[in-house]
């Protein structure tokens, strides 16, 4: 990861001003975020301290994705908003949002993970909006499919979505933010086609299970239907007392 250092929050904004629409200058992402915090535990104990806590979680993150799923015990999330905060896209977002972002962190300094993944995807040979609906993400319940994407999520976020790791110290301001090299628009063009592929393929066979299943096509139908069937499918996790 390459490590960037800002000695306040303008100077961190104004580099983020710069970086968005260069980044779109690849593709349209949309842009999310994720506060690591202690909330939840990791693994089965406590690590030496909330510090050591977060910068496993961190590394986790960094190497193998983000787990989209939220905590077992209570039903895998249905969506992206479960973990993740809809920002806007590459072209339009308001970086104040990123760099003041936090989500009951309860320390001094913020970890925050930024998320970019592509707007669209191709198909059935038509580009289309993959990771949000009609320009927004609406609905903000952990278990509603709002987007393609919430279609095909799996249990982990890809590396490839991820934009960098994002620490603020809300004490002095200075911001650090590791970037991610592994982020698809850094990626060879065969690499990125592979992933972008192989969302196309899962997403046009997810269309076609509920044309098959449900007679349905259309997108807001799609998401109800399978919205329906996952909460079908955590519905003892939600009914326990």
């Amino acid at each position: 990861m390459k490590k960037l250092n800002f000695s306040n929050i303008e100077e961190y904004e104004n580099y983020l001003n710069d970086v968005f629409p260069k980044l779109a200058e690849d593709m349209e992402y949309n842009i999310f975020i994720h506060c690591v915090t202690c909330n939840t535990n990791y693994f089965c104990e406590r690590p030496a301290s909330p510090e050591v806590e977060i910068g496993l979680k961190v590394d986790g993150i960094m190497k193998h994705g983000l787990n989209l799923d939220g905590a077992q015990g209570y039903g895998n999330y249905g969506s992206i908003n479960g973990t993740a905060r809809f920002l806007g896209n590459s072209r339009h977002v308001d970086v104040s949002r990123i760099s003041q972002y936090d989500f009951f962190s309860r320390s001094k300094n913020v970890n925050s993970i930024i998320i970019a993944i592509p707007k669209y995807i191709k198909v059935f040979g038509k580009q289309v909006e993959f990771s949000s609906y009609k320009g927004v993400m609406k609905n903000c319940s952990q278990h509603i499919k709002d987007c393609l994407y919430d279609l095909v999520k799996g249990y982990y976020l890809p590396v490839e979505f991820i934009l960098g790791h994002q620490i603020v110290n809300q004490g002095t301001g200075a911001v650090t933010l590791n970037l991610n090299e592994k982020h698809l628009s850094l990626l060879e063009v065969h690499e990125k086609l592979k992933l972008l592929n192989s969302m196309t393929q899962k997403s046009e066979h997810v269309i076609n299970y509920c044309k098959n299943r449900y007679g349905v096509e259309d997108y807001e139908e799609i998401f109800k239907v399978m919205t329906e069937e996952h909460m079908f499918a955590i519905s003892d996790f939600l009914n326990e007392p």
